[in-house]
């Protein structure tokens, strides 16, 4: 889902030939499609408002087996294949980063601050983009939801939906609840049924300050509280 250009929200027909794709949060949209030229190399498009940016990857696609992730904040966008990170940021800038063991399907987010949240091997990690991590969450390989409260961190499952929330920090949907992560091993509970919140959902997204989740074809808009 995104913002089509009268600013209302509707679904976006993707391109067949787009490898990831990743709502910006701010009502926009990325994917990355192959190149034309030769070596293929891919390429991010960002579609916000009708009009589309693109950023060239300079270097040939990657080989590497492992399926592709993607994520995105506002103006950058993350993909991932196997233990490869392309990170594409503003000004046509495109790194990478090597992160070891295997990344959970979904379970890559790309942070406002240009900072990325991983779940690998059970747990919620903060990446710098220098490639340095700090571990938030879990260990487990069953626990408590995060929204659970009087339990270790350790304990806590990252089993969920993991996204940039409306202020660009790190939120957690567990099904139930919707949490925000302030510090390692310590989160906020936002909302929860008592709010609102939908029980499993499909998906969640992000457009300015209101979450939509899907259930199912149902669309159900959750408001900030003022």
């Amino acid at each position: 889902m995104a913002l089509d250009p009268q600013g209302r929200v509707a679904r976006v027909r993707l391109p067949n030939a787009a490898h990831v794709w990743a709502p910006d949060g701010q009502g926009g949209l990325w994917w990355t499609v192959p190149s034309q030229s030769k070596p293929v190399s891919d390429v991010a498009v960002h579609l916000r408002g009708g009009s589309a940016t693109v950023v060239r990857d300079p270097q040939p696609a990657s080989t590497t087996g492992g399926g592709e992730s993607g994520a995105a904040a506002g103006d950058r966008l993350v993909t991932a294949t196997g233990t490869t990170y392309t990170l594409y940021g503003p000004a046509q800038q495109v790194m990478r980063l090597q992160l070891d063991g295997k990344l959970r399907d979904d379970g890559l987010v790309q942070l406002s601050s240009g900072e990325l949240a991983t779940v690998i091997e059970e747990r919620l990690l903060i990446v710098q983009r220098d490639g340095s991590t700090t571990t938030l969450l879990g260990g487990a390989t069953s626990g408590w939801p995060i929204s659970a409260t009087g339990v270790p961190a350790s304990q806590w499952t990252t089993d969920g939906q993991w996204f940039t929330g409306p202020d660009g920090k790190l939120w957690g949907y567990d099904g139930s609840h919707v949490v925000r992560v302030d510090a390692p091993g310590k989160v906020t509970v936002i909302a929860g049924p008592a709010q609102g919140v939908p029980q499993a959902a499909d998906e969640v997204t992000v457009i300015g300050s209101n979450l939509y989740f899907e259930l199912g074809t149902d669309v159900v808009r959750l408001e900030p509280t003022r």
